[in-house]
């Protein structure tokens, strides 16, 4: 079932997405998460076990990105497919947190896959770029 969906997921630029999610249920759930680009097109398959996480335990935390990210840990990263506009990017694109149970609690980022937090007394690079996509939870 469809828990979350969310508009702006973003694999473009050196600028990532992730999907943080808990199970915050009495017993393991299974967790997805499925991209569309801008033309709508279906982009990953949780069916083939890209984006998917299954048996995830009681208050246990995972995390699927578009890619990895320097300063983020992903637990999974997508595999995107050929179906719509082909290309390797999602931009406008859009995401839904597909779960066996609505008791889950999830959050998404677009972050700077490139950059890490740096010890301003070392470093004057800035900090990389975060920023919190909002999700919408379905009823």
């Amino acid at each position: 079932m469809s828990v979350y969906i969310a508009a702006g997921v973003i694999k473009n630029n050196n600028l990532e997405t992730d999907f943080v999610c808990t199970n915050l249920d009495t017993v393991a759930v299974d967790i997805g998460l499925e991209v569309f680009d801008e033309t709508g097109a279906l982009r990953n398959s949780v069916v083939a076990g890209s984006g998917a996480f299954l048996n995830v335990g009681v208050g246990k935390t995972v995390t699927v990105g578009t890619a990895a990210t320097a300063v983020l840990h992903e637990d999974q990263t997508l595999a995107l497919n050929t179906a719509g506009s082909g290309v390797g990017l999602l931009r406008n694109g859009s995401g839904r947190v597909v779960a066996t149970s609505k008791n889950i609690a999830c959050n998404a980022i677009v972050a700077d896959k490139l950059h890490t937090v740096q010890d301003p007394a070392v470093s004057s690079l800035p900090p990389p770029s975060l920023a919190q996509l909002q999700l919408i939870k379905l009823p």
